[in-house]
């Protein structure tokens, strides 16, 4: 199995250093939080990026991550799913045939339906432009376009926003 080119890694350290201010704002954590969050986020997709099969030595690092969000939240998600479901659209989106953006965007989808207990219905646009611009990414892996990939991750987010805000009031 082909997998596309991968771009040039960014240091682990800002990656670990933008997910822990991605958290701040997202979930309200403190540093200290984010930053372990941060790191085990970091090391699954640090990890999964240098494997070609055994996907699921990433797991425990995942599961750990949205373990800490579900208490710092209060949630009632099972990490282990929310975990498991993460790594599938990872997984899928090596695999030929399988990572289209659709196939990919119900992936995500049924991960953020776990994560923000709600229907996959209610969370498949924000899935499906999160695909799109993985899609695009992966496309244009050595010289991708970020300020189109963060358009549509914006707008993903956006559309998350929307549908998790309404189903909490």
């Amino acid at each position: 199995m082909d997998n596309p080119p991968r771009p040039s890694r960014r240091p682990k350290t800002l990656y670990v250093g933008a997910t822990a201010v991605n958290r701040i704002a997202h979930y309200h954590y403190s540093w200290a939080t984010a930053t372990v969050e941060g790191l085990h986020l970091a090391r699954a997709a640090a990890t999964f990026g240098d494997l070609k099969e055994n996907y699921d030595v990433v797991l425990p690092d995942l599961e750990t991550a949205y373990a800490r969000l579900r208490s710092w939240t209060r949630g009632g998600f099972d990490p282990r799913a929310v975990a498991r479901a993460e790594l599938a659209w990872w997984v899928a989106r090596r695999i030929p045939g399988q990572n289209s953006p659709e196939q990919v965007g119900r992936l995500i989808a049924e991960e953020y339906a776990l994560l923000y207990e709600t229907s996959r219905e209610r969370v498949a646009e924000a899935a499906l432009l999160r695909a799109e611009a993985a899609a695009l990414r992966d496309a244009h892996a050595t010289t991708p376009d970020w300020n189109a990939i963060a358009r549509l991750l914006q707008q993903s987010y956006r559309e998350l926003l929307l549908v998790v805000a309404s189903a909490n009031v």
